[in-house]
């Protein structure tokens, strides 16, 4: 798990080596770097503001949607993979 402390997400860890990537399509400034199935997932974010939720395939940045439990934005958070689900901790 990462913390993203910049605004779109332009790097890859393969387990050994970060390496430079596309582009988000999306800012996620103060949000946590996930993973289902080692397919890695942002969601939201801040400055702007979003609910925003994009996963790293075939490398390129797809668009899923919006998190649906949010008014307008999700930031500040913690992401765990357990058991191949991904949890979201912190308040929302």
């Amino acid at each position: 798990m990462f913390k993203i402390l910049f605004s779109k997400l332009s790097f890859s860890y393969d387990g050994t080596s970060v390496i430079s990537a596309v582009t988000s399509n999306y800012a996620h400034l103060v949000t946590s770097l996930g993973s289902i199935q080692n397919v890695p997932i942002a969601v939201g974010g801040s400055d702007p503001n979003n609910k925003h939720v994009e996963s790293l395939q075939g490398g390129n940045w797809t668009i899923l949607g919006n998190f649906p439990f949010v008014e307008s934005f999700i930031c500040a958070y913690s992401f765990v993979t357990f058991r191949g689900d991904l949890y979201i901790f912190g308040k929302i």
